[in-house]
């Protein structure tokens, strides 16, 4: 098992808007680990779809704490309030500043001499992401107020994971043409430590127009690339996806459940509807439900995306001391005119 890390920061990889362009070729004569580690960092077919979940989860800097005074508005408070107050949100983002990428590559072989002709050696590379950044919320102290008066930003450590499986496919001498990625994974993600969240999400199901997805792991869920069935989703630009998704929450205020896509303005947010709440042992099991419309940004004309249910504590966002609460999934399609 091998390892390559390094750490790079949320200017890279703004420009991708959410979904990536078409794919690149790798030529490098390279060792077989840095071959696969290199698909992973640079091959569209992958790459594309991980700096997608990146960019959608790092919200556009819209709260300016300049712009509120310009406006007269007397920002009372910044950061944490000792008091641990209820606050009445006007906006809140999810500030990405940096993230710690580190590839891992196993091989399920120790020698290709043991490996019979019609069993073809596979490597599974483990891609983990440690994003750093802040929740910025601007807010008020008053259930009354018409415009918000403090800006509270929360720290936040997130990890997130996928996996790419790849099979060898030749034993020429230049790496790079022997190993092909064959199937990925979802993307999911957790606050860390992962004790400070107080719910799972106990499922997700996708709608496409081609098929029906059910996920209860999304680290043991594969998705082949290429135009099959139960593949990687392929839509067309302004198809429709349908997405639930079911939570166990041990906390009786509904937390906010949050879809990320890739929409008309490159990047799309909206709040999931909250269409169950029923009271199970130990708790309370919560379905939330969407329906959004896939798009291209102009200019392209195939993108690889991810449509990202992100939840958070009720807590996270309504209250100016409790600490950030999140977990996400997120599940890839590919969208072409």
């Amino acid at each position: 098992m091998k390892t390559i890390s390094f750490v790079v920061t949320l200017a890279i990889f703004v420009a991708f808007f959410g979904c990536s362009k078409d794919d690149t070729v790798i030529t490098e004569n390279l060792t077989d680990e840095q071959a696969i580690q290199a698909m992973v960092a640079n091959s569209d077919s992958i790459a594309g779809f991980s700096q997608s979940d990146e960019t959608l989860i790092d919200d556009p800097a819209e709260i300016s704490t300049t712009a509120l005074q310009q406006n007269g508005i007397q920002l009372s408070k910044m950061g944490f309030d000792k008091t641990n107050a209820h606050i009445k949100v006007f906006r809140w983002e999810r500030r990405v500043l940096t993230i710690n990428r580190n590839i891992t590559v196993t091989f399920n072989y120790t020698n290709d001499t043991s490996i019979l002709p019609f069993v073809p050696p596979l490597a599974t590379a483990l891609i983990t992401k440690d994003v750093s950044g802040n929740i910025v919320i601007s807010a008020a102290y008053s259930d009354t107020a018409t415009y918000p008066d403090t800006i509270i930003r929360k720290p936040f450590h997130e990890r997130l994971q996928r996996k790419v499986l790849f099979r060898k496919i030749a034993r020429s001498t230049d790496a790079s043409r022997n190993w092909r990625p064959f199937e990925m994974t979802l993307v999911e993600g957790k606050t860390i430590p992962e004790s400070s969240n107080s719910f799972v999400i106990q499922n997700l199901k996708v709608y496409s127009p081609a098929d029906t997805f059910t996920v209860t792991d999304p680290l043991t869920t594969w998705l082949q690339f290429g135009m099959i069935r139960h593949g990687i989703p392929l839509v067309r630009h302004t198809d429709s996806l349908f997405v639930k998704v079911t939570l166990f929450s041990t906390n009786d205020s509904i937390e906010s459940v949050i879809m990320r896509w890739n929409g008309e303005l490159n990047k799309s947010r909206e709040r999931m509807i909250l269409v169950s709440n029923t009271p199970v042992s130990g708790g309370y099991e919560r379905i939330f439900q969407m329906k959004i419309r896939t798009h291209l940004p102009s200019g392209k004309t195939v993108g690889r995306c991810n449509v990202v249910v992100d939840v958070f504590s009720y807590g996270t966002i309504t209250d100016d001391t409790i600490a950030v609460s999140n977990r996400l999934w997120g599940f890839p399609y590919n969208v072409r005119w």
